[in-house]
């Protein structure tokens, strides 16, 4: 029996406290040990070789879910489905894995070692079945195995990297980690599903649904990752840092957002495969309250502690950081808008031209806004870039639903908890000024304050509404 959707995000969340745990622990040692251009040399030779992971992966994470999401009541058409987009997974990771080493040797490339060591991150897209376990509502298998993972690759951070000189090292670890995530979930799969071998025709039927899905992952890609790419070739390395630097923490945050449309996903393509879309319909319009509500509580919880965590976190040379952070944690509340609506709406429901045009549009105007802004204001410049693309691409996948979901109503929803967080940030600055203490109690206060007024404000909302926070939760299955 397939677990409750509270169940399943509570696995996907508890891992996501994970994520935001272990940074507090191991970011501040890697700032201070390879220094702002160490982290800004990772972080491009990654950006470079996540292209041809993506490449390599053709959208199969998003469509193999899916997929597996609306066969799995069936053993031997699941065999057959999950056997047949495996294979065209294999084939197309071999393909970018060519492709890459090819380029790697032929073009001239500094650092040419951190990008072959890179190899080992894009050789894991091979091995990746998380989108098998997605489908079957299957999380507890894959946070379980990102927490081993996550643990022994920190450990390793901590035992192997001591000196600027040991990037290579701490890229190895970060690389193979992610490799031996993926391998480790083949461990499970008997009890699953049993791999039948496929004929050709059978293999490439998904080759043009794949790629349809592949498309927007691309555009998404060029605002998600560009944005460093661009920095480094218009700024330095040591500006794509300090944007990594403040990135990283919303990165961290939205995987609270990421973790509720991974867990929704495979439920709405069951329900909309079984014709149940009333059921599809509520789902979103109360997941829309539900994310804003807690990217509010993010959004302006991250700007009203910025200017005492940069430090904290990262030390010396990162002060650029905090305006960074201030400006990216906007882009939060959009985006938990279009993740609802591209997981639990476009993606379902097999409506992938909107979720394409809106992601294609966003990709030029991020693409346009950095080529001008980066060389006129800098590091900046990303930033405003990032905020734009985030508001174009939420506005359009909102308007293109808007003749099956109730548009106008449901987006009313999202202005009281938007409210709420302001009126935190605002109240938590007004108190914290006046008051002197050390950085880290500084920052429990804040956080204590913000949590208490956010909590209390959003009770007597629901009560002046006469509605009830745990009905809606409860609704949740």
């Amino acid at each position: 029996m397939q677990a409750s959707i509270r169940k399943n995000y509570l696995y996907n969340l508890g891992y996501q406290i994970l994520q935001m745990v272990m940074p507090l622990i191991t970011a501040p040692y890697i700032a201070r040990v390879l220094g702002s251009e160490g982290m800004g040399i990772y972080s491009y030779t990654h950006s470079v070789a996540y292209y041809f992971l993506i490449a390599g992966m053709l959208g199969v994470n998003t469509y193999g879910n899916r997929s597996i999401a609306r066969v799995r009541d069936s053993q031997e058409v699941l065999n057959k489905e999950f056997s047949s987009i495996f294979q065209l997974q294999v084939f197309t990771c071999l393909l970018s894995i060519i492709v890459y080493v090819t380029y790697v040797s032929i073009v001239p490339l500094e650092y040419k070692w951190i990008y072959f060591i890179q190899l080992i991150y894009i050789l894991s897209a091979v091995f990746d079945i998380n989108w098998l376990f997605f489908g079957l509502e299957e999380f507890k298998i894959t946070v379980l195995r990102k927490t081993i993972i996550k643990l022994a690759t920190a450990a390793a951070v901590f035992l192997f990297v001591r000196t600027k000189s040991d990037l290579w090292i701490y890229t190895i670890i970060m690389a193979g980690g992610y490799f031996l995530g993926q391998c480790y979930l083949w461990f499970s799969i008997r009890k699953y599903v049993r791999y039948v071998r496929q004929p050709m025709r059978e293999t490439f039927k998904h080759w043009k649904p794949m790629v349809i899905l592949f498309a927007p992952t691309i555009a998404t890609s060029v605002y998600r990752v560009m944005d460093k790419i661009m920095i480094g070739l218009l700024s330095s390395y040591e500006d794509v840092g300090l944007y990594e630097a403040a990135d990283k923490i919303v990165i961290v945050c939205l995987g609270v957002v990421s973790a509720w449309g991974m867990v929704m996903l495979p439920r709405i393509s069951n329900l909309f495969a079984t014709g149940k879309l009333d059921q599809c319909k509520k789902y979103y319009v109360d997941s829309i309250e539900l994310i804003t509500f807690i990217t509010s509580a993010m959004c302006f919880g991250l700007a009203v502690i910025a200017n005492n965590f940069i430090p904290l976190f990262y030390g010396k040379g990162f002060d650029q950081s905090i305006d960074i952070l201030k400006w990216l944690a906007i882009s939060v509340l959009f985006i938990g808008i279009s993740n609802t609506t591209r997981n639990q709406i476009l993606i379902p429901m097999s409506r992938e031209k909107g979720y394409l045009l809106s992601v294609t549009i966003g990709a030029v105007v991020n693409f346009f806004i950095n080529l001008f802004l980066i060389q006129q204001i800098g590091v900046l410049g990303a930033v405003v870039g990032t905020i734009c693309t985030e508001f174009v691409v939420a506005a359009i996948q909102v308007f293109w639903i808007r003749k099956s979901i109730p548009v106008g109503r449901t987006l009313l929803k999202t202005v009281p908890p938007m409210v709420i967080g302001l009126g935190m940030y605002e109240v938590v600055t007004w108190i914290t000024e006046y008051i002197a203490c050390s950085v880290v109690w500084t920052i429990a206060l804040k956080v204590t304050i913000g949590a208490l007024f956010f909590m209390v404000v959003t009770a007597l909302y629901f009560k002046l509404t006469k509605r009830s926070v745990t009905q809606m939760v409860q609704s949740f299955k």
